[in-house]
C-alpha cells in the first residue's frame, strides 16, 4: 500500500510499518488485531475534542465523553455497569473531597 507521510511517499508492508515523528491520517483508521499499545516509557495521552466519544460494544452500548460542560459514562446497552477495584473504591470531587467510599470488606461510607 502506498501513500504519503508529510511530503514523503511511503509504502507500507503487510507485516510492519514504523513511523518516527508525527503522522496525520486524513480519514478513518482501522486497526486489525487484538492489542493497541501506546509506549509507556513516557507519559502519553489520547486527546479527543468535546463530544468525541470512546465507544465500546455494539453500536453505542458504552460511551465515554465530555460535551464541553459535563463528562459522561453512558451505558446505553443492556445489562449493568460495573466499576471494579482491587481494594477500596473512591468517588471524589475534583478538589479531592471523597463523597463515597466502598471498602474491600463491603462497607460503604457516604460523606458530605
Amino acid at each position: 500500500m502506498g501513500g504519503y507521510v508529510g511530503s514523503r511517499a511511503v509504502n507500507l508492508s503487510t507485516t510492519a510499518a514504523d513511523v518516527s515523528g508525527n503522522a496525520t491520517i486524513g480519514g478513518n483508521l482501522t486497526v486489525s488485531g487484538t492489542t493497541v499499545t501506546i509506549d509507556s516509557a513516557n507519559a502519553q495521552t489520547v486527546d479527543l475534542g468535546d463530544n468525541d466519544k470512546i465507544r465500546m460494544g455494539d453500536g453505542d452500548d458504552l460511551q465515554i465523553y465530555h460535551n464541553g460542560s459535563h463528562s459522561y459514562i453512558d451505558d446505553a446497552g443492556t445489562g449493568n455497569l460495573y466499576i471494579r477495584a482491587a481494594d477500596n473504591l473512591y468517588l471524589q470531587k475534583y478538589t479531592g473531597e471523597t463523597f463515597l467510599q466502598a471498602t474491600a470488606d463491603g462497607e460503604v461510607r457516604i460523606t458530605h
